[in-house]
């Protein structure tokens, strides 16, 4: 007699388990050795056992089986998964400030020279030599102060150094001689090397089509600031003195810290490395690269040319036969801010492949400012 055969149960899927996904029990079982009902649920679990077999792999990374899903990408698409996004305008613009902000705080004394000489009783060359005490701080930053860059978390470094700037500038509001002035300059020159430290984390953060665009607005903040501080600077001076100048730039540095520390992400060094090791291998770049030495002598003369101009127009326009003030000594800082339209032009044409054309095109903005001065001069009737 033949044993009826046991109702077929509805198929469901299992419950979420673990990411091994056992395959799950036989349905049914039977009853007789030599029955066919038996034959007929042994063919069931079976069937059922190779349509299990044969969605291993897509169970595995299904949904409902507790695993993430993971796509596949196609035969010759390359994979852009760890490309930076695209930089947003305002990000973009935020850093430019930043730079221009910071680089300003070299060059806010150069208008004041002879009212800083006068307030605190030393001559005019004792008082250029405050240009001086602020390039020997930046380069020792530079040398010294930038290289952390390479060590620690790039967004905590650049709001703390902007920190030290700010008590730096404050220190130069308040100084009541001309030694303790020059001390502060010292720490201010070498706190602003931050803004060296932001244009390669613009770099680093910008997507690769958009790098060399984003270098060159970045670039222009900071060529803005060094032109535009002497106007700031002068018209500022002449409305509430000198000392408010630096008073106004603490301030600022404040409100950079704070704001950055909220736009920038995250950005950890590459790798851990010792800080003499860091300063063994710049010492070994310069050995070992020859293109970088040309390239430290070409902006070498270049800041030379530039330091020239502008750090002996002040005692030029404030003396016989001018006698200017700080307003209008500060007004010629906007003769050569047309120059730093020329970056972003330039980080588009190195974008294209065309390096050596952007590098002449910035290199030619560097004689505007000495054309408009030469101008300037006035002209001795017969």
């Amino acid at each position: 007699m033949l044993l009826p055969a046991p109702p077929r149960q509805a198929r469901h899927r299992q419950p979420a388990r673990a990411r091994s996904c056992p395959p799950p029990a036989p349905a049914c079982a039977g009853t007789s050795a030599g029955g066919v009902a038996f034959g007929r649920a042994d063919a069931i679990a079976k069937r059922r056992q190779a349509r299990h077999n044969g969605r291993a792999g897509d169970r595995r990374h299904h949904p409902r089986a507790g695993c993430a899903p993971q796509r596949r990408r196609p035969a010759g698409r390359p994979d852009f998964g760890d490309q930076p996004k695209p930089l947003s305008r305002g990000l973009v613009a935020l850093l430019a400030l930043a730079c221009g902000a910071v680089v300003a705080n070299l060059y806010y004394i150069q208008p004041l020279l002879t009212v800083v000489g006068r307030a605190l009783h030393v001559s005019d060359g004792a008082a250029g030599l405050l240009v001086t005490a602020t390039q020997i701080g930046y380069v020792a930053g530079l040398a010294f102060l930038l290289p952390i860059g390479d060590i620690v978390e790039r967004r905590r470094m650049i709001a703390t150094i902007l920190l030290g700037t700010a008590a730096a500038s404050a220190a130069c509001a308040a100084a009541p001689s001309f030694a303790l002035f020059a001390a502060a300059m010292v720490a201010l020159g070498a706190l602003s090397v931050v803004a060296q430290v932001i244009v390669p984390l613009a770099s680093t953060l910008a997507a690769a089509h958009q790098r060399g665009q984003v270098v060159g607005t970045v670039m222009s903040g900071l060529l803005i600031g060094i032109l535009m501080a002497r106007t700031l600077s002068g018209v500022v001076a002449a409305l509430g003195g000198w000392r408010l100048v630096y008073a106004l730039a603490a301030g600022g540095m404040l409100a950079l810290s704070a704001t950055l520390r909220r736009a920038l992400p995250v950005v950890a060094p590459a790798e851990r490395v010792a800080y003499r090791a860091v300063l063994r291998s710049i010492v070994a770049l310069i050995a070992q690269e020859p293109v970088l030495r040309q390239r430290m002598a070409l902006g070498a003369l270049q800041f030379a040319v530039f330091s020239v101009l502008w750090t002996t127009i002040a005692f030029l326009l404030g003396s016989a036969p001018y006698h200017y003030g700080t307003a209008v000594i500060g007004l010629f800082g906007l003769a050569g801010a047309a120059g730093a339209l020329v970056a972003p032009l330039a980080g588009r044409i190195g974008d294209r492949g065309r390096g050596q054309l952007g590098w002449r095109c910035s290199s030619s903005s560097c004689s505007s400012p000495g054309v408009c001065s030469r101008s300037a001069e006035p002209r001795c009737s017969r």
